[in-house]
């Protein structure tokens, strides 16, 4: 297992059922992953994009100003976060055990989930 993945900037990675313990996808760069195992948490910062798709994560996933986060028929065993201004933010098909939150501008998009914890969105 690697201890953690950096994809750089203006890169665009595709992993597909591969193990990792956190993922962080830094400023400008655009990462999908399939069929992925993350331990911790998955951080997309600044202009960067995720695509999750028949994911496991342990931890929670984290927008920090992130362009996209696109989560589909995955389980996030943590939080989904979108406390910075996130423009593309879609979660469907997906089990939450935690909460998902968003503000500043972000619009929580997609359906069919169940969500153990809270939404915490503004309409």
């Amino acid at each position: 297992m690697e201890p953690i993945v950096v994809f750089l900037r203006g890169n665009s990675r595709r992993h597909w059922a591969e193990h990792y313990a956190n993922i962080k996808v830094p400023s400008g760069a655009n990462c999908n992953l399939n069929g992925t195992r993350v331990d911790g948490n998955i951080e997309v910062f600044q202009n960067a994009t995720l695509v999750l798709k028949n994911a496991k994560v342990d931890g929670n996933v984290i927008s920090k100003q992130a362009s996209q986060i696109q989560i589909s028929d995955s389980r996030i065993d943590g939080n989904i976060e979108a406390k910075t201004y996130t423009p593309s933010f879609s979660v469907k098909n997906t089990t939450v055990d935690g909460n998902i939150v968003c503000d500043q501008g972000s619009r929580l998009q997609g359906g069919n989930n169940r969500i153990d914890g809270d939404i915490e969105c503004p309409r």
